[in-house]
């Protein structure tokens, strides 16, 4: 693909215009101290910004999408304004309506669509506090580290840092080796503050540090190169490639000087405070892992044998909305050993889908290929939850599955991995299993025997079978000599398609 033509001179300015006018509104509706709403096209809740959410103790994500009236009690006239309107509207809350002196802005952004923007004046008067748990959190878990109070009037920024992805990739060392790495985290996010800035361990593999800058960009930004140093050191730039570091920040109340001679804080307070806060960050991740198993939708494509035949087997993987929830839960610490219901979703959905196709009118049914990540099921909790589903299978549906263990390290131990293989057998039709790339040194095969092989099809695998093909073809050779097939998955050109059938020898192949 080329470089897209520069554009002219005015069109340039008008789109540095629009990014700047963007960024500023950006910036206002974060920062102004008036509660604000913005309503889209279809009348639905578009952005709320964190003064409101807090002072009004909204839920933000459950909110986001939904029609206007969920969240404003006002007229059909104001909802429909296309001219600037003072106004008095009520807020709905959890604790009831909340009447608030209000002004809706149309703004046309384009030649039909309008944004409204809803300012809010909220009443002092039985609001709720601004100062949330997540911030008392943060300000009781920092006040063990804070040698003096900060200048009046200097405000921070608090982040979270997550290691979990360093938790994941270490698997069961993680419980000889946490204490140190821990330790190696703490050491490198002091190294990186200012004078005036502070963190603190506030979880297992969570630190929060407080920023010395107004700016939440530089916070978030900041906070993402701290993680990303992190990921990179305990991991190797191998490793860690491929592990999205999200950088978030929220505002860190201005901190006020102490009151001279002013008891402090009972050490017991603080830990409630920080186990109270530890406690509704679990709480919002329970409620985002429902939501997505609610909403979570099963994703089918044929596994076809060579020449392009129909082979009579599907590949069952979660849809793309549904991958996307998952990848933005794994952003936030939400991993299959930590939270096996993310990692069975796609055996869940496809049980649900095959008792559907079994009590329907005899339609032929497909036997469904299912993969099953290894870190799931060498966890007591994953695997007891995996047994909890297969158990009551009936024997047609069993016949109806083929289960493949899939992320498999290279330091997966063999042994291990042939018992998991040999645990998970008796219900489903055949095991098999998923590498990625061509080394397949943590399978034994006179072992496992595994009946299927996948392997990932890549552009970056394509350029090294293009340059050594005997790699790839001692692989095939070796699973073929253990009666193993290999299925090759991901987006081919014709002409790699013909090579993989014709000259590898490749099974089956699935896009």
């Amino acid at each position: 693909m080329g470089t897209p033509p520069p554009l002219p001179p005015e069109a340039e300015k008008i789109d540095r215009r629009r990014q700047e006018m963007a960024a500023a509104l950006s910036a206002v509706v974060r920062h102004v101290r008036d509660g604000i709403v913005i309503i889209d096209e279809a009348d639905h809740i578009a952005s709320i910004n964190p003064h409101l959410a807090g002072r009004a103790a909204l839920d933000v994500a459950a909110l986001i999408g939904r029609p206007a009236s969920d969240l404003l009690g006002w007229s059909e006239l104001e909802a429909t304004t296309t001219e600037p309107l003072p106004a008095r509207i009520d807020l709905i809350t959890e604790s009831g309506r909340l009447p608030c002196e209000a002004r809706i802005l149309p703004i046309l952004r384009n030649e039909r669509d309008i944004l409204r923007i809803v300012i809010l004046h909220l009443p002092e008067a039985g609001a709720a506090s601004g100062l949330g748990d997540f911030e008392r959190r943060v300000l009781a878990a920092l006040g063990r580290n804070l040698d003096k109070t900060p200048p009046e009037g200097v405000s921070g920024q608090i982040e979270v840092i997550v290691v979990d992805a360093v938790k994941q990739r270490l698997g069961p060392r993680w419980r000889v080796v946490a204490e140190r790495v821990m330790t190696t985290a703490a050491t490198m996010i002091s190294q990186r503050l200012d004078p005036g800035e502070t963190y603190a361990r506030i979880a297992d593999t969570s630190f929060v540090v407080a920023f010395k800058t107004t700016s939440i960009e530089e916070a978030a930004g900041r906070a993402r190169a701290i993680a990303a140093d992190i990921l990179h050191h305990l991991l190797g730039d191998a490793e860690a490639a491929g592990i999205a570091v999200l950088g978030s920040a929220d505002p860190l109340p201005e901190a006020a000087p102490a009151e001279t001679g002013s008891p402090p804080v009972p050490a017991g307070i603080l830990e409630a405070r920080i186990a109270a806060g530890r406690d509704q960050y679990q709480q919002r991740i329970a409620a985002s892992i429902a939501r997505l198993l609610r909403e979570a939708r099963l994703e089918t494509r044929p596994i076809l044998r060579r020449g392009g035949q129909d082979s009579g087997l599907v590949l069952s993987e979660p849809d793309v909305p549904t991958r996307e929830g998952l990848a933005m839960l794994r952003q936030a610490g939400v991993f299959p050993r930590t939270h096996p219901e993310t990692g069975l979703l796609p055996f869940a959905l496809t049980i649900d889908r095959l008792y559907r196709m079994i009590d329907g009118p005899g339609a032929q049914i497909p036997v469904h290929v299912v993969p099953v990540p290894l870190i799931l099921l060498d966890d007591r909790q994953g695997l007891e939850q995996f047994l909890a589903l297969a158990r009551p299978l009936p024997e047609a549906l069993r016949r109806c599955l083929i289960l493949m263990i899939s992320d498999i390290g290279r330091e997966s131990a063999r042994p291990r991995l042939t018992d998991l293989a040999r645990r998970i057998a008796p219900f489903c039709r055949r095991v098999g299993l998923a590498i990625d790339g061509l080394e397949d040194g943590a399978i034994a095969y006179d072992d496992i025997r595994p009946t299927g092989l996948r392997i990932a099809w890549t552009p970056a695998l394509a350029t090294i079978v293009a340059r050594e093909p005997e790699r790839l073809r001692r692989l095939v050779e070796k699973a073929h000599r253990h009666h193993c097939l290999i299925l090759a998955q991901g987006s081919m050109t014709p002409e790699e398609r013909s090579f993989l059938e014709d000259q590898m020898t490749i099974d089956l192949t699935v896009d």
